[in-house]
């Protein structure tokens, strides 16, 4: 019986931006070519509430990806959650 000594080694640490951006590049190569999307139906975006006063009421952090919407972030003021503020319709 032979050991493959060329097993893969196993790392743990803080964030990698470097290994970050070779994941998502090749995450969008393949999912691209496999559902025909392309890069410009890809983005980011936010929505932000405010009162009456300029007073941040909720936001939210969300990107897009092939027509469709992923929600990140989703934040409402307190005092303002019984007012339907993020609330679905």
């Amino acid at each position: 019986m032979t050991e493959d000594h060329r097993a893969p080694a196993l790392s743990v640490g803080a964030e990698d931006a470097e290994l970050g951006a070779y994941l998502e590049a090749r995450l969008d190569a393949y999912n691209l070519a496999a559902t025909g999307t392309t890069p410009d139906d890809q983005g980011e975006l936010s929505v932000k509430a405010v009162d009456a006063e300029g007073a941040l009421v909720g936001g939210l952090t969300a990107s897009t990806w092939g027509g469709l919407l992923s929600v990140d972030l989703l934040w409402v003021r307190e005092d303002s959650r019984a007012d339907g503020w993020g609330a679905g319709s």
